[in-house]
């Protein structure tokens, strides 16, 4: 497998490498020996899932070469990407319940990130404009820095045509709004103008930044006067909500898990495998700050070079929430004002079921649920626990 990452952790210092086009990597241990590894882990670009090892047991005399088996997504879901997959983040929002009319037609959502890869069979007709404020005047928000965006690109706006995944607002319209690598605030600042002047809905801004900006904070505002709602994951650090999330103009977006929807062996799982039902993972902030949760790992999205991948992360999450919010503006046919944002954050809040095993400052308002934020007819009474505990078993690894 080629251009997968693979870290050795040991018990002094950490080796990384990148595999070459025959799925094979040296790595130097600059602290440790064989002996002392306390975990493997490998990363593939697409198509796989992630690996842990723990304590793998070498010995000093293992100079050879060390085979590691990842698990492929075709292994997992059956025929997959040939016939499509409906993930168990949609699952557990009853996303996949609201009818085929209900996907964000007319709706246009900025990415503000690393860009995105359009070339993508799922993607090539969704993204209708963008730019890169790192390089000016080039066509470069057409690729991806880091993969990052198109991973939440197809949880959005994936075209719905019966292979691989179909976003949650597939009529929706993609704007790319490049910032990685070496972007700057006043970038951002750019970026917000665009929104602005291109009458853009809503704006997800997959980004973090550590001293405040009081030319941001106001940037904001003027975006939500213009009735453009922006989200943001609240951070991937484990500790307090990042800026921009943890802004009042902002909808901060923490992380949701659940057992079993990882293979056995890859990294979430092998850190405490006697864990059921939903959880937080530990990269997801401890809040205050985060508003609500939605599915933020072991998500099937696409990847580059026309593939897919499991992705993690807040911004995943958020994706998730931007997607309901792009049905929910296509829904109510809202005046462009500050009312208008204020009108979408009251809908996701009041849709949102808490999950009380959990600690309300990881997962704010809980976890919403889809049907019930439109306030379609006979609402489920099932508890977020119970709704993940009931997904379809297509959705499940084995």
């Amino acid at each position: 497998m080629a251009d997968a990452h693979v870290w050795v952790i040991g018990s002094a210092a950490t080796s990384h490498a990148v595999t070459d086009s025959e799925g094979r990597t040296s790595l130097v241990l600059t602290a440790d020996t064989p002996a002392t590894i306390q975990a493997v882990q490998i990363r593939p670009v697409s198509g796989y899932w992630p690996a842990w090892i723990d304590y793998p047991y070498l010995s000093d005399a293992d100079q050879g070469e060390v085979v590691v088996e990842v698990q492929a997504l075709s292994e997992t879901f059956e025929h997959f990407p040939d016939r499509p997959l409906t993930g168990w983040g949609l699952q557990a929002m009853r996303l996949h319940q609201i009818p085929e009319a209900y996907r964000g037609h007319g709706i246009k959502i900025a990415l503000v990130g690393s860009g995105v890869d359009v070339a993508h069979p799922d993607l090539k007709d969704t993204v209708l404009g963008g730019y890169d404020y790192t390089a000016p005047g080039e066509d470069t928000w057409r690729t991806d820095a880091t993969g990052h965006g198109t991973h939440c690109a197809g949880i959005i706006a994936a075209a719905d045509n019966r292979t691989g995944i179909t976003g949650i607002a597939s009529d929706a319209q993609l704007y790319s709004l490049k910032l990685f690598p070496r972007g700057r605030i006043s970038d951002l600042l750019q970026a917000l103008d665009y929104c602005i002047t291109h009458d853009i809905d809503l704006a997800q801004l997959n980004l973090a930044y550590r001293r405040p900006s009081q030319l941001t904070a106001w940037k904001l505002l003027d975006a939500s006067a213009a009735g453009i709602a922006v989200i943001a994951p609240a951070g991937d650090t484990g500790g307090p909500t990042v800026l921009p999330a943890s802004l009042p103009t902002v909808l901060a977006v923490g992380a949701l898990a659940n057992t079993g929807t990882e293979p056995a062996i890859s990294p979430r799982q092998t850190d405490d495998p006697a864990r059921h039902g939903p959880y937080t993972p530990t990269f997801t902030p401890t809040g205050p700050g985060v508003d609500l949760v939605a599915p933020g790992v072991a998500v099937i999205t696409t990847a580059q070079n026309d593939a897919y991948a499991p992705a993690d992360g807040t911004a995943i999450a958020a994706a998730h929430i931007t997607g309901l919010a792009a049905l929910l503006l296509a829904y109510h046919a809202y005046p462009r004002t500050s009312a208008r944002v204020r009108h979408l954050h009251a809908l996701l809040h009041t849709a949102c079921r808490p999950i009380p095993a959990l600690d309300t400052g990881r997962v704010g308002a809980g976890l919403p649920d889809a049907p019930t934020a439109f306030r379609f007819p006979a609402p489920s009474s099932a508890s977020p626990n119970q709704l993940i505990g009931q997904l379809q078993g297509s959705s499940r690894p084995s």
